[in-house]
């Protein structure tokens, strides 16, 4: 989508929620309730990185130091508000231009198609920015929406609209940054005890990928050469780049059942290899362009509390999923490399599936003084072409562990977190401590540990072992 459609698009949606927002009489004619509310809470943030790689030099230890401001306006009654969750970070290279000079949100300025503004030393992102309108059973609501479809706790199959912002790898906060927001249009029916969502994206919204030169830039091989991946781009504004989704939820005998089916672009982009790239006294190296396609989708999740275990399930499945054909370069020299690319894709089933539990450890029976709540969980998640000449999807076979407790009157937290990707026999493990003082103000520190093999997507992260610090206010 070009500058001018972008802001088009944008000042409608603007021009309608100010309606909404600031008229004087906005609700005269839905109802009868009370005058509307307004309420801001939010939190500022400096949140440092700082390697521990033993090989460095001190003056290269510290990749990125970022002050963060996020903002929540609820305003409005009940049953029609306008409601924003923004978040703006800001770089001190903006200011100075030898602090973590490598370190950029984007490798140039832009407006993304779901309203972000994004530049290298500074960025706005509304993750959620929209109207919610209710009347009897019927929800309604139109913009910027994060729809949390699924069960599983880390990824979920049935999450057809939401794409993940992958710039740090996996260590964004999962509830509040992970997933991007996308413009929408959803209905949400009550049907008794039983719910129906319809969904429509009209504007396509890629992942985003690691700008290269920054400390988490994806450094791949595809045999022997090296990789440059591509910045995903946007699929143009057209009804045939739209995406459409419809969930039916309904409990059975204790079981929360959802059932659901997608048709648009995919939320997984494919890899294609396009094209060599020669640069003076550089390796012959393999241009990967991530590409979008449409996809037809239709998923199930199911959960199910039994005793101290919350179990989880869910799996989608598709007859039309794009994918890219392998080709073994293992033996290959740089001057017939040329003759293989671009790779040939071609559509094949596919499935994908989360299974997972959290276990509710009951402390208190053995401590009877503790406070928190210790909880437990487990999740494995896979990703499967039906034909084995394809390369693999990007996050697949891969197993996360938690366990987190709370402490002083939920004030102390910790956590321990693991990745591991099976297949490739790479790990990566998180524990952090947090502490949350009565004033607002909040202190969290995580270490992070990787240990990436070669044949990994993520192998280049290897060596970037780091400890994260982040120091917030909440008002």
């Amino acid at each position: 989508m070009s500058y001018r459609t972008n802001i088009f698009f944008w000042a409608i949606v603007t021009v309608i929620v100010n309606q909404v927002a600031f008229a004087q009489e906005p609700f005269s004619l839905l109802s009868v309730e009370d005058k509307p509310t307004f309420s801001i809470k939010g939190f500022v943030e400096i949140d440092t990185t700082t390697s521990t790689y033993p090989h460095e030099q001190t003056d290269q230890i510290f990749k990125k130091d970022e002050l963060k401001a996020n903002t929540t306006i609820k305003y409005g009654k009940d049953s029609f508000y306008v409601y924003t969750d923004i978040h703006a970070y800001l770089l001190p290279n903006l200011i100075k231009e030898s602090i973590n000079p490598a370190y950029r949100y984007s490798s140039e300025t832009d407006i993304l198609q779901n309203g972000t503004v994004t530049s290298g030393n500074a960025e706005i992102n509304f993750r959620e920015f929209y109207v919610n309108y209710e009347i009897g059973s019927v929800r309604l609501r139109a913009g910027n929406q994060i729809f949390a479809w699924g069960t599983a706790d880390a990824f979920n199959p049935t999450s057809y609209f939401n794409t993940y912002d992958l710039r740090e790898f996996l260590f964004k906060d999962e509830d509040t940054e992970l997933k991007m927001g996308i413009p929408a249009v959803s209905m949400l029916i009550t049907l008794g005890n039983d719910t129906l969502e319809f969904v429509i994206t009209p504007l396509h919204v890629p992942l985003r990928m690691p700008v290269a030169g920054t400390f988490w830039q994806l450094t791949v091989k595809e045999g022997p050469f090296p990789v440059t991946i591509a910045q995903p781009e946007a699929l143009p504004f057209e009804i045939a780049n739209a995406g459409v989704g419809a969930r039916y939820y309904h409990n059975i005998a204790g079981f929360d059942v959802h059932l659901s089916a997608y048709h648009g672009p995919d939320t997984q982009p494919y890899l294609l290899p396009v094209k060599t790239i020669l640069q003076p006294d550089e390796p012959v190296s393999i241009l990967v362009e991530p590409e979008y396609a449409a996809v037809n989708m239709a998923g199930t999740a199911v959960s199910k509390a039994y005793k101290d275990f919350v179990f989880q399930v869910e799996a989608v499945y598709s007859p039309d999923k794009t994918g890219v054909v392998d080709v073994d370069l293992q033996n290959l020299s740089a001057v017939q490399l040329p003759t293989l690319l671009p790779y040939k894709t071609r559509k094949s089933h596919y499935v994908s599936y989360s299974a997972g539990f959290n276990y509710f450890i009951p402390i208190r029976d053995y401590f009877k003084e503790h406070e928190g709540q210790c909880v437990f969980t487990f999740e494995w998640s896979q990703s499967h072409f039906f034909d084995d000449r394809f390369m693999k999807p990007m996050l697949s076979d891969i197993v996360v562990l938690r366990l987190q407790d709370n402490f002083f009157n939920n004030k102390l937290n910790v956590k321990i977190s693991s990745f591991v990707e099976k297949q490739t026999k790479s790990y990566m493990i998180m524990p952090s401590i947090g502490y949350r003082f009565d004033s607002g103000l909040n202190i969290d520190v995580t270490y992070i540990y990787l240990h990436m093999t070669d044949d990994s997507y993520f192998a280049g992260y290897n060596n970037n072992d780091c400890v994260t610090g982040r120091v917030s206010y909440e008002f």
